[in-house]
């Protein structure tokens, strides 16, 4: 799963521009729970709790005035790193077209501070949408 940002900002008619993304292998514990048909098209929702263990390095680009500088982080617990691992909620919803066919939609919530300078806090969410067929 990759999540990231992109802030721009004006300060005093300069123009700043940063971009942030993070990679993790992401395990959701999902419960599921049908309505309808289940052999035939049906419709479902879901939810429960994720997992998330950083992986590769935090990239992030910054430019300012068109000068652009790239920093890549490790993940870990210390004083400026990107704590590792994330957690949090997801929730979604889908439909089965048939016994091959799926369509799924999620709502990510974290619930993990990942920001270790402790003045601001940051947590990721998102949207994640899938199209599954089974063999």
């Amino acid at each position: 799963m990759q999540h990231g940002s992109k802030i721009d900002v004006k300060i005093q008619g300069a123009t700043s521009e940063a971009t942030i993304n993070f990679n993790y292998l992401q395990m959701p514990l999902m419960v599921k729970y049908g309505f309808g048909d289940m052999d035939g098209a049906n419709f479902y929702v879901q939810g429960g709790p994720y997992l998330g263990l950083g992986i590769g390095k935090v990239k992030t680009k910054f430019c300012m005035d068109g000068k652009c500088e790239e920093i890549e982080q490790a993940y870990g617990d210390g004083d400026g790193e990107v704590i590792n691992p994330d957690f949090g909620l997801q929730l979604g919803a889908g439909v089965n077209l048939n016994s091959k066919m799926s369509f799924d939609a999620r709502y990510i919530l974290g619930l993990a501070d990942f920001n270790s300078d402790g003045d601001v806090k940051t947590k990721h969410k998102g949207i994640n949408v899938s199209v599954g067929y089974t063999f």
